[in-house]
């Protein structure tokens, strides 16, 4: 498990510990799992898929970046990112 972080210019839209997250990297979707190695990736927009232990949940998300950070924890940064039901 590990921390993630989505946040837009009109404040944080997710917060909390995840399993794993899909996203759509400009070069192509890719996915995160804990203990990921650092990395920087932009994101195109299309979904972003988070497993949690609660269940699986979706936001679509615009143009931004995804950090995973040298302990493993993630930050999204978007210009949008609304969740889907």
């Amino acid at each position: 498990m590990f921390k993630l972080s989505v946040i837009t210019p009109t404040g944080q839209v997710f917060e909390g510990d995840v399993n794993s997250v899909a996203a759509p990297g400009l070069e192509g979707g890719f996915e995160v799992y804990g203990g990921h190695a650092p990395m920087v990736a932009a994101l195109k927009p299309g979904k972003f898929r988070i497993r949690a232990t609660a269940g699986v949940s979706t936001l679509a998300v615009s143009d931004g970046i995804l950090e995973v950070s040298v302990d493993h924890n993630v930050l999204v940064l978007a210009d949008s990112a609304v969740p889907e039901k």
